[in-house]
């Protein structure tokens, strides 16, 4: 079968943005996918039918920005097909130079930085950037009404999970815990001190916890000074980033998933991808309380708290209480409709022209 040409357009490292990485792996049978990204310098992931075109990444936005838009431009301009683009900031050049070629724009998060101010000049940016283009996707119907984007040319694009780990886990022996994803503005920290709080409490307690992302250097400075001042270099390790598959072991074997995200306007138009991929690793969550997680998380599948130090230290109290009652199929269970080969069947593929 003769497959269809798409030019898929994202800053990201391919395998690292794990919405793109899914829309590709899951397509890629009907589509000859291109890849558009820069090269962070992280292990390259290879995934058999798709091209990547990598741009090395300079550390200089002059630099890069040009390079990015040469190579966009040179492979827009010599393929008839379908184009993809996941939001930059300034990414609607692309359409307004070839205006008559038609483009998604994807957006996957609204603004999230703590300054409200910036974030309301930052969401009015995407705003008028997406008026160019054909369709617009978003995750979730919030994000559409926030960002005031009309629903004729909008489709809900949602976030999927995978089966990351087909283990039942044991919530009766210790507590193991993870956190995965991007340190930035995120106040991981703050759940270190909530553990200093919970283990001065329960001192008998058996618990690890591993916290596993990347981020700026005074996100990182603040996690490892947190464990060095409270002497938690046996309790609490810091991983930095790893690519999952290096990670599978803690998936396998940690009960409890810590989505933790500051409860904040942005915050509660999306849900964090972190809270399914804990749901369909068979974990017991601890979930700050923004509005998109308290539709997933119940005392079933975990606990909620507010983004607090004490709140945490609460949490763990809280699950440690109903631990017996945690399953991890029926955790599984929840996010089954979620799964990425659904969402990329009925929501991604559904957005183009194609008969398959």
């Amino acid at each position: 079968m003769k497959k269809f040409k798409l030019i898929y357009i994202n800053k990201n490292q391919f395998g690292y943005h794990t919405d793109a990485y899914m829309h590709c792996k899951y397509s890629k049978n009907l589509f000859e996918i291109l890849f558009i990204c820069f090269d962070s310098g992280y292990t390259k992931v290879v995934e058999c039918g798709i091209d990547v075109v990598y741009i090395k990444d300079r550390n200089n936005k002059i630099i890069n920005g040009l390079l990015f838009s040469m190579s966009c431009f040179f492979y827009l301009l010599i393929n008839r097909s379908f184009i993809f683009i996941q939001y930059f900031p300034g990414c609607s050049w692309i359409k307004r130079l070839f205006f008559w070629k038609n483009m998604i724009l994807d957006i996957r998060s609204v603004s999230i930085s703590n300054d409200e101010g910036l974030n309301f000049k930052l969401d009015q940016k995407i705003t008028k950037e997406a008026t160019f283009f054909n369709k617009v996707t978003v995750i979730t119907e919030k994000v559409r009404g926030h960002l005031n984007l009309p629903q004729n040319k909008t489709s809900i694009l949602p976030i999927g999970t995978n089966t990351i780990s087909s283990i039942n886990k044991n919530f009766s022996e210790g507590l193991n815990l993870l956190y995965v994803g991007t340190l930035n503005n995120r106040n991981i920290n703050q759940t270190i001190e909530g553990l200093v709080l919970f283990r001065s409490k329960n001192p008998d307690q058996l618990i690890k916890y591993y916290v596993v992302g990347d981020g700026t250097k005074q996100e990182i400075f603040n996690i490892k000074n947190c464990i060095l001042e409270n002497n938690l270099n046996e309790t609490v390790f810091f991983l930095g980033r790893k690519r999952h598959i290096d990670i599978q072991y803690l998936w396998d074997c940690c009960q409890i998933g810590i989505s933790y995200v500051p409860i904040s306007k942005a915050y509660n138009l999306q849900p964090p991808t972190k809270t399914f991929e804990y749901l369909s690793a068979g974990m017991a969550v601890i979930a700050t309380k923004t509005q998109e997680n308290l539709k997933v998380i119940n005392n079933k599948y975990g606990v909620l708290i507010e983004d607090t130090p004490l709140s945490f230290c609460q949490g763990l109290g809280k699950l440690i209480s109903n631990r017996d009652n945690y399953n991890s199929d029926l955790i599984r269970g929840s996010v089954v409709n979620n799964n990425w080969a659904l969402i990329v069947e009925k929501c991604f593929i559904s957005l183009f022209s194609v008969n398959h």
